[in-house]
C-alpha cells in the first residue's frame, strides 16, 4: 500500500513539475524547448526566439499528413543521435527537430525531450550496457577516455 501511494504522489509531483514549466515557458538551459539567441541589427542588439518544432510525416497509405508540433503544446519524444553538424547561424534551423534516418547511428535506450526532465524519465540507458554502442559514443567522443583515467 505505501509503495502504491509514494509512486502515486511522484508521478503526480513530475506531472505538476512538467505542466508548471510548460505552463510559464521556462527555458531550458539545453536549449531544448526554445532556442534564444541575439544579433547585433541596426545599431542595436535584438533577441530572437522561437519554440523548437518537429514535423513527423504520418503516412497514411496514399497520403502524407504534416502536423507541426511545437515544445511549448506538445510533448515531443524522439530517439537520440548522432546528427550531422549545422553550421548555419539561422536560429529558425536550430529550432526544429529533426527524425533520425536509416544511415544515422542512434544511441539505444537514449531519448530527447522538449526539457531535459521527460528525456530522463524517458530513457533506459540500455546502451551502458552494450559494447558496441560504448564504442560508437567513445568513437564520437574521443576525449571521453580521458575522463576514465582519472577514475
Amino acid at each position: 500500500m505505501l509503495k502504491k501511494r509514494l509512486s502515486t504522489e511522484m508521478i503526480s509531483f513530475f506531472n505538476y513539475l512538467r505542466i508548471y514549466i510548460r505552463s510559464n515557458y521556462f527555458v531550458s538551459s539545453l536549449n531544448t524547448n526554445f532556442v534564444l539567441s541575439t544579433f547585433f541589427e541596426k545599431g542595436q542588439y535584438v533577441i530572437h526566439q522561437i519554440q523548437t518544432q518537429y514535423e513527423p510525416h504520418v503516412d497514411l497509405g496514399r497520403s502524407k499528413i504534416r502536423r507541426t508540433l511545437f515544445c511549448g503544446t506538445d510533448d515531443i519524444q524522439m530517439s537520440v543521435g548522432f546528427f550531422p553538424i549545422q553550421t548555419t547561424t539561422n536560429v529558425y534551423s536550430r529550432a526544429i527537430w529533426i527524425k533520425p534516418t536509416p544511415n544515422i547511428s542512434t544511441v539505444n535506450g537514449f531519448y530527447a525531450g522538449c526539457l531535459p526532465l521527460e528525456a530522463i524519465l524517458l530513457s533506459t540507458l540500455d546502451c551502458l550496457y552494450q559494447q558496441q554502442c560504448i564504442q560508437l559514443l567513445i568513437d564520437s567522443f574521443p576525449n571521453l577516455t580521458q575522463v576514465f583515467r582519472f577514475i
